[in-house]
């Protein structure tokens, strides 16, 4: 089971990572949607790395689904909110509220709940 949680936190880095790319990609659109805009959109490395990310998160997904039960290993999705609040933190100076505190206190500690027992924690 340690190996299925290294390999979903990696899925939920993964998509987080891809997130973060989507959201500096779409700077293009600051002036509205235009046919220009949205060519250097889908030119855009970061738009493209966003999808390779995405692409690796869903075959790391996929094998974790080949052997455990989704209904174990989907709340394990949710740790990348955690790691998309803190990397908006620090690379777009969002602000950490306390509502967003408690609500990654829930998560992490939801997530420990579901695997307390499986993993002797």
């Amino acid at each position: 089971m340690y190996k299925t949680v290294i390999i979903m936190i990696c899925v939920s880095a993964l998509l987080a990572a891809a997130n973060l790319l989507l959201k500096t990609a779409v700077i293009h659109f600051k002036t509205g949607v235009q046919l220009s805009s949205a060519l250097q959109f889908i030119s855009d490395y970061k738009f493209w790395t966003s999808i390779l990310f995405t692409g690796m998160a869903m075959i790391l997904w996929l094998y974790v689904l080949s052997y455990e039960q989704i209904s174990t290993v989907y709340p394990l999705i949710s740790i990348s909110y955690v790691f998309m609040t803190f990397a908006s933190y620090y690379l777009y100076d969002e602000k950490i509220t306390s509502n967003k505190i408690i609500g990654m206190g829930l998560i992490c500690f939801g997530i420990y709940f579901l695997f307390k027992e499986t993993m002797k924690l």
